[in-house]
């Protein structure tokens, strides 16, 4: 087991294999994380969309995220990346992802295990989509255009915590994030 653990940390240092984990480790480590792994948000955001291979992300950043509970109770962790494609396709991303830490009523096994999990943030009843497409870097607007969903401010929920990375958000986007992102809300 060690020598394979060697034989890993070797190939990744020489650039044959880059593991998820250190290959989008967060640029800004003063801005702070949410307590969740993050590379398993990261799996998420690179499994998320037909449009790219994981291998065609040259780079992505957390930006913002939060959990809540409503009095069902359903938890919901929430978080929202930015992506840059590789060179060769000139395309940026928005991402939004999600997962249900805690089983939810009377769900079927294979529902909680995919819930569990971090996915794309589906919008059963409205026409927004998790993934967003961009020939240009997204500016502050393209972002809270995308997070018309992010929060929709529903009655019954308890935030129990939540963040935004400032300091990458203004390293990416080139402007402080707007206030409803800090607090949580967008729209």
């Amino acid at each position: 087991m060690r020598h394979t653990l060697a034989a890993l940390w070797l190939l990744a240092a020489v650039g044959c294999v880059a593991p998820v984990q250190y290959r989008y480790t967060p640029l800004t480590p003063a801005d702070t994380l949410p307590p969740w792994p993050y590379g398993d948000m990261v799996k998420a955001v690179l499994d998320a969309s037909n449009a790219w291979k994981p291998s065609e992300v040259k780079d992505l950043e957390l930006l913002a995220w939060y959990a809540k509970v409503d009095d069902r109770p359903l938890y919901v962790n929430v978080a929202l990346f930015w992506a840059e494609l590789s060179p060769s396709l000139n395309k940026w991303a928005l991402v939004k992802i999600a997962q249900n830490p805690v089983p939810w009523g009377n769900d079927k096994p294979e529902n909680r295990r995919f819930r569990s999990q971090w996915h794309p943030s589906v919008c059963c009843d409205c026409g927004w989509e998790p993934v967003e497409m961009f020939n240009h870097p997204p500016t502050t607007a393209d972002i809270q255009r995308f997070m018309r969903e992010w929060d929709d401010g529903s009655p019954g929920w308890v935030y129990l915590t939540s963040g935004v990375r400032a300091a990458t958000w203004k390293r990416l986007i080139g402007e402080e994030p707007p206030p409803e992102v800090i607090r949580g809300r967008a729209g």
